[in-house]
């Protein structure tokens, strides 16, 4: 989207004939999260003349941007963007809308509210009746139980694509915000009979915020107009939390040096896809194994010190001999003149030691 747009709703014109192929051509991912409260009462109006729903228990809220958004009000209108309906053929069986209105906690934000748009389709041969509209409709369905909830309606079971747009609005108070609309345009089909119940009372368009003012109807005219105000989108159902044991889990250390950059995992900057953990591992292990091939083998230090004291226990022994050899030669008595000199003895142990440590090193050579 690249034009400001001032307008609400926005229309499409008639003269747009290849609706599907213009949202292909304008798809733009905006990340959304609906987490739908429940409530054990029964949905209900709290002012049928005006379509205003009971949303006194229902603790729905969007995150976006970073901001959490809470539900503030839920009406069934009259059809508000018909014409953005797919297939064409459906905006005639679109005869109320489901229109939510969340407002962001955070004062501070750029896109202050978020309207969700549902259109209700008028369907003959559907039987399946969504438990909140069964309950608003007043149909006495035992299959129709608690908790209730919006997510009986949304997102769509295999119809999550929605069209959104951003509109530029006038405060109360001068100041101007921004409201983004979701438009679910593949609509959700409902009993006729249903829907006929709920529409005993003639429900009014859409109703803002008193606090917005400033803003007009407008049609847009043209596939490239289109692409300078709205985009298209596919609702994605974030990973839903899970507890695991431990077990589940392999632990595997990552080298900082390599699997890590400016403390995050690293990703592929061409796809912005995240590199497979399976794929690390095996790219650190060729590392490893190539480090091992060209480089001299490290010792560590329990190797070394058994292998200094093997050294020392094989150079007394050596100098034992040695003076057990050479006594004999000489024709010493060993055992009745006594021990030598001490200092004899103590540069004895230190070269025997010496010699040990040599030796140690050059077997781990």
């Amino acid at each position: 989207m690249t034009e400001a747009n001032t307008s609400f709703p926005l229309g499409l014109s008639s003269g747009i004939n290849d609706k599907a192929a213009m949202y292909s051509s304008a798809r733009q991912l905006l990340w959304i999260v609906m987490n739908w409260g429940t409530f054990n009462t029964p949905p209900a109006f709290t002012n049928s003349a005006t379509g205003s729903l009971d949303i006194s228990e229902d603790s729905s809220t969007i995150e976006y941007e970073g901001r959490i958004y809470d539900i503030i009000s839920g009406n069934i209108t009259s059809p508000s963007h018909p014409s953005w309906i797919l297939p064409d053929v459906n905006s005639d069986l679109n005869v109320l809308d489901v229109f939510i209105t969340f407002k962001s906690r955070d004062t501070t934000s750029n896109t202050k509210y978020i309207f969700v748009v549902l259109p209700l389709l008028r369907n003959t041969s559907v039987t399946s009746i969504p438990p909140y509209l069964g309950k608003l409709a007043g149909l006495d369905n035992k299959l129709l139980k608690a908790p209730f909830s919006l997510k009986d309606l949304l997102p769509l079971n295999g119809q999550r694509d929605f069209a959104f747009y951003s509109t530029n609005f006038t405060l109360i108070s001068g100041l101007t915000t921004s409201g983004l609309t979701l438009i679910f345009y593949n609509g959700l089909a409902v009993p006729s009979s249903t829907l006929d119940k709920i529409r005993e009372t003639a429900f009014p368009a859409i109703t803002l915020p008193t606090e917005l003012t400033g803003f007009y109807n407008r049609t847009i005219e043209s596939a490239s107009d289109f692409s300078k105000i709205a985009s298209v989108s596919t609702y994605t159902t974030p990973l839903e939390k899970r507890t695991e044991l431990t077990k589940a889990y392999n632990c595997v250390p990552l080298d900082p040096d390599v699997d890590i950059s400016e403390g995050k995992l690293q990703f592929d900057p061409t796809s912005s896809e995240i590199i497979p953990l399976n794929k690390i591992i095996d790219e650190r292990d060729a590392v490893r194994v190539s480090e091992v091939a060209g480089a001299v083998k490290k010792t560590g230090s329990v190797e070394q010190v058994i292998a200094v004291f093997l050294g020392i226990l094989l150079a007394l022994t050596v100098i034992v001999l040695l003076f057990f050899i050479l006594s004999q030669s000489m024709g010493w008595a060993i055992f009745s003149h006594g021990l030598p000199a001490v200092p004899t003895y103590l540069y004895i142990a230190v070269g025997a030691c010496f010699l040990g440590y040599l030796i140690g090193i050059l077997y781990h050579a």
